[in-house]
């Protein structure tokens, strides 16, 4: 009997997921993402706010949009770690996928490490950017460079996080997401605040609680992978002889899937210089205004997209645990329930969105920030954030059939070529409307969206993501 012949053996080639397993590994993922993304995100937000110290409050906003970019580049490794792990245990190949792990928790500390350093040397060129005020800068460096340590953590625990998933379990790192959230959720505001006997840093109090808080979270994920008496089947040694080819083979799946999340990660933080350069060019008063609705809009588009976030992340581990034992039906079943099921949830969302505005902007402490931008722009988003849906979706789907190349340059390509010169367009564009210069930048990105999901419906209509297993 040859290996693959075996391989088939071992499991059914009928093997789609249910809608209640499928929600089983969906709603930890939903939590994890909520804590991840968004919700630690609009507390720290709300507690930055009270400070009266003006451009506390942008400071954090620009370097939210710095830090999302970083994070993006730290999950390349985490989804690296899903694909590689998820196709090695669906195999069974235990003690592989155990010497993966060793393998990324090493490299990713040297790689999180340079990125941390080179962070930390370039943060006044990178506030610079942005064209924000000198006050702004010298308030932001300070914290960034704080920061930069928690970066470095993260490099760390998103592998570990990683590892995981590949193994289908979501209910660890939503426990640890959950429990480092309580850790920053304590120390944002005792050493913002300057409570229970901790000292007043406000802005750098919350730069140092996020240090605390992956520092926390690392430790906790290291103990239960390492200890955990569930896990002894893969022979897990964090002192073991790093694997050359096992290195390659997870550098492989995971740059491009760094540069491909970071190129989507890249349109928001082009989009917040192009709204401030349209409100200088054109000498605006309510350029602060524009900047100010486009952040609030951005955080309620991101609250809305957040079950298409988890989805994708369940997507992900399903294909590459029946992709190496080649069970294509049931991976083509199962992207259209979760696609369906994404749609579903995220259209709910949205529909709240556009319901009760006003309850969502208190949230942000911005119930009296409603305004002609945001009331124009809401129903427009609800429609083309579906597109977003899509993209998500496909696009793990094919991570996880090590399709990695395939997201990478459809992203990049478009990015590069697309979405960059039509938003310059938009914004050196004669428009007097400013509310019409607005909806037009803000679509130019779900746009980028529609055709990367064109895209990837082809290739997978195509069937050549077949052809991308690791080990044929």
């Amino acid at each position: 009997m040859t290996n693959k012949t075996a391989l088939h053996s071992k499991i059914s080639p009928n093997s789609p997921v249910g809608i209640p397993k499928l929600l089983s590994y969906f709603f930890p993922e939903l939590i994890t993402a909520w804590v991840l993304y968004i919700g630690l995100e609009i507390i720290d937000f709300r507690f930055i706010a009270c400070i009266d110290v003006p451009s506390c409050s942008t400071t954090l906003a620009v370097s939210n949009n710095i830090l999302h970019l970083i994070t993006k580049v730290a999950e390349g490794f985490s989804v690296g770690m899903v694909i590689l792990c998820g196709q090695h245990n669906g195999a069974q190949e235990y003690r592989r996928t155990g010497k993966i792990l060793t393998t990324g928790i090493w490299m990713t500390a040297f790689i999180g490490g340079l990125i941390a350093l080179s962070i930390y040397s370039n943060a006044h060129a990178i506030y610079s950017f942005y064209e924000v005020s000198d006050f702004v800068i010298d308030l932001g460096v300070p914290f960034l460079r704080i920061r930069v340590i928690g970066v470095f953590f993260s490099f760390i625990y998103f592998v570990l996080i990683g590892f995981l998933r590949g193994i289908k379990n979501t209910q660890a790192p939503m426990i640890l997401f959950l429990l480092g959230a309580l850790v920053f959720l304590y120390f944002d505001y005792a050493l913002i605040f300057g409570a229970w006997g901790f000292p007043a840093l406000g802005l750098k109090g919350s730069a140092i609680a996020t240090v605390l808080q992956y520092a926390f979270m690392l430790c906790g994920a290291l103990l239960y992978i390492f200890f955990s008496p569930h896990h002894k089947k893969y022979h897990l040694s964090l002192f073991s002889t790093m694997s050359v080819p096992h290195m390659r083979e997870l550098f492989r799946i995971s740059w491009p899937v760094m540069i491909d999340k970071a190129s989507i990660a890249f349109c928001p933080n082009l989009l917040t210089k192009l709204l401030g350069t349209t409100a200088r060019l054109a000498n605006l008063s309510t350029g602060p205004l524009l900047l100010d609705s486009y952040t609030v809009l951005r955080i309620m588009e991101r609250i809305g997209i957040l079950p298409a976030v988890a989805f994708a992340q369940v997507i992900t581990f399903l294909v590459s645990n029946d992709y190496k034992v080649h069970h294509f039906k049931a991976i083509k079943r199962n992207i259209v329930l979760v696609l369906a099921l994404a749609t579903l949830f995220v259209g709910f969302s949205t529909l709240l969105f556009c319901l009760w505005p006003t309850f969502f902007l208190s949230m942000l402490g911005k119930e009296k920030a409603y305004n002609s931008y945001i009331a124009y722009s809401l129903p427009y988003i609800a429609f083309t954030i579906f597109f977003d849906v899509t993209q998500l979706i496909l696009s793990a789907s094919l991570r996880g059939a090590a399709d990695v190349k395939t997201v990478m340059w459809t992203r990049v390509l478009f990015t590069v070529f697309f979405f960059t010169p039509l938003a310059y367009g938009i914004a050196f564009m004669p428009i007097q409307n400013p509310l019409l210069k607005f909806v037009l930048l803000y679509s130019s990105a779900h746009l980028n969206f529609a055709l990367m999901s064109f895209v990837y419906y082809l290739r997978l209509r195509w069937n050549t993501w077949k052809k991308q297993s690791i080990e044929e």
